[in-house]
């Protein structure tokens, strides 16, 4: 049941990058003055993980089985045929534009060949994090502030809990039930946000607090939910251990 599902994100995200792809680019976009070939890059890479993810959640890329080839020959075919279908919508195919398509694919597959799915997802989610906050030449918060507040929130949050995720698979035998717990969680996504914000500062771009207070929400949001679930299945157990003797009176 869980590798079924485990299609839904893959679902969701190759579509809207198809649609995005097939339309004129919004103004706002071209104000922002974004190299769109590290978007390319960075759409592939996300792809690719998301189509492991579906395939082989668990287990490293491995170039002798012929999973890892029919995700390169989807990554190729539809590189090809989203170059060609741009033509149909007014936007010009751009051979660069493959170019980074197959970059990123393969720097996804590279990633996932060295490092198992949940820490190469921390990877390629910081670098995602990263790319967006530093690509455009100009600050985004003024341009698009409300896609920018959104990304920061739903970018953080995945990467807390892909975070939680990892440190409980590290960590089986760790209690989950304290505080302790949940302040490890929300460490390491707080300081990638403030290298993310120093670095764009020491870049020239101005501090956007509305962007912070987005991914301090998403991060706190997680954490929250994460702890409320985990208490919440504490007292179910707690309440089962309790019912089963005087089940058997």
């Amino acid at each position: 049941m869980q590798n079924k599902l485990n299609i839904i994100p893959l679902l969701i995200y190759w579509p809207t990058i198809f649609v995005l792809t097939h339309i004129r680019i919004p103004q706002s976009v071209q104000q922002a003055h974004v190299y769109d070939k590290t978007l390319h890059v960075l759409a592939f890479m996300v792809l690719v993980f998301l189509l492991w993810f579906a395939v082989s959640p668990i287990k490293k890329v491995n170039w002798k089985k012929p999973a890892v080839w029919w995700i390169i020959a989807a990554a190729v075919v539809y590189g090809l045929l989203d170059e060609w279908l741009q033509i149909y919508v007014g936007r010009q195919p751009d051979a660069m534009d493959f170019f980074a398509n197959l970059t990123g694919a393969f720097a996804g597959l590279i990633l996932l060949t060295v490092a198992d799915f949940l820490p190469a997802s921390l990877i390629a989610t910081s670098a995602v994090i990263f790319a967006a906050t530093t690509v455009a030449k100009t600050n985004l918060a003024e341009v698009m502030p409300a896609v920018y507040t959104a990304f920061h929130f739903f970018a953080y949050a995945l990467f807390t809990l892909l975070w939680d995720q990892y440190l409980r698979r590290k960590n089986p035998a760790a209690n989950p039930f304290r505080l302790k717990w949940f302040f490890r969680v929300s460490v390491l996504p707080i300081v990638l946000l403030g290298v993310v914000k120093v670095f764009s500062w020491l870049a020239g771009r101005a501090i956007d607090g509305s962007d912070i207070a987005a991914a301090l929400a998403g991060i706190g949001g997680v954490v929250a939910v994460l702890y409320l679930a985990v208490n919440a299945l504490g007292r179910v157990c707690r309440e089962g251990r309790l019912s089963r003797p005087s089940a058997r009176n």
